[in-house]
């Protein structure tokens, strides 16, 4: 049990999302680390959690817009377009005009 808990303890340390008794991850524990991460231009990091968040809440275009912005500032320009594109399927998120 206490090895249990001291792999859990490493993983969340090392940015792994806290797991809600549902047993899946924390939704507002990846927008924290996905903000974190683009404020750290961490864009490794930022898209692995923009792409685990968007799986988890497809519907969050903000979560889109920022796995966008992520993939932009890593060159990849064709995957950012894709998620822009979903981002602004929702109106929070959607271009006005």
């Amino acid at each position: 049990m206490r090895s249990v808990m001291l792999s859990m303890l490493v993983w969340t340390a090392c940015g792994g999302a806290l797991i809600g008794q549902d047993g899946k991850a924390d939704p507002k524990k990846l927008q924290a680390d996905l903000q974190a991460a683009i404020s750290a231009q961490n864009w490794d990091k930022a898209v692995t959690v923009g792409r685990e968040l968007t799986a988890l809440q497809p519907e969050n275009g903000s979560a889109w817009f920022q796995l966008g912005y992520a993939l932009h500032a890593q060159g990849k320009l064709d995957d950012a377009i894709v998620a822009h594109k979903k981002a602004a399927e929702f109106k929070p998120t959607r271009t006005v005009g």
